[in-house]
């Protein structure tokens, strides 16, 4: 079977699915106990975020708009993704590294941590996150959309659930209506959903060129 020559756009794809895959990237640096963990451990959590959920992404996007700007015109579709893989970074610093591996960078800023905290905000990136990832399959020129088939289908399929989860989290949290297990599964489901997608946008990548 003949090797499929990676080019310059699908490489761009593959440097952009590092963020939907980081805390499963992350995952796999272990956890030692509070007690005996060193300060660089926690300098290595904080590096190894924002290197695959942000910066890695961050060049291959904007690689990758620049690359079909002249001959899509929807490449604009995919300048969402590069605003919110910023806030998603933060969030995922304030909200996951500080509970779970209790270390985090922005929590040193209190104001800040405080907002990237609320409830109103999590519920809010997390929905324009998925938006942003259902625009960006649809950004790529005509000839090439076929390709992004499969992105597209997860990032409508964990959109819908991002807002299901949100409308029963919240019916949950502020009515009291006995909903828990229900946001938990479709909770689950947009975490899935994400992982997913960024396992597709590689496939895309690998096979972005290919006739």
């Amino acid at each position: 079977m003949d090797k499929i020559p990676i080019k310059k756009p699908g490489i761009c794809l593959i440097l952009i699915s590092s963020t939907f895959l980081a805390m499963w990237i992350l995952a796999l640096i272990p956890i030692p106990p509070s007690h005996f963990k060193p300060q660089t451990v926690d300098n290595i959590y904080i590096f190894s975020l924002y290197l695959f959920s942000f910066l890695i992404p961050a060049v291959g996007l904007l690689l990758f708009l620049n690359h079909i700007k002249k001959i899509s015109s929807r490449w604009y579709w995919g300048v969402p993704l590069l605003f919110t893989v910023v806030l998603i970074t933060l969030n995922r610093d304030n909200n996951i590294l500080g509970p779970f591996y209790d270390t985090s960078f922005i929590v040193s800023y209190g104001e800040i941590s405080d907002f990237l905290s609320n409830s109103f905000f999590k519920y809010s990136v997390s929905i324009v996150y998925c938006l942003s990832m259902l625009l960006f399959t649809m950004s790529v020129p005509e000839n090439r959309r076929n390709k992004m088939s499969p992105p597209f289908k997860i990032s409508l399929f964990t959109l819908a659930c991002v807002v299901i989860f949100t409308i029963v989290d919240v019916l949950s949290r502020y009515k009291h209506i006995g909903t828990v297990s229900l946001s938990e599964n479709f909770g689950l489901l947009y975490i899935l959903g994400i992982f997913f997608f960024g396992l597709s946008l590689t496939w895309s990548g690998i096979h972005y060129e290919a006739e």
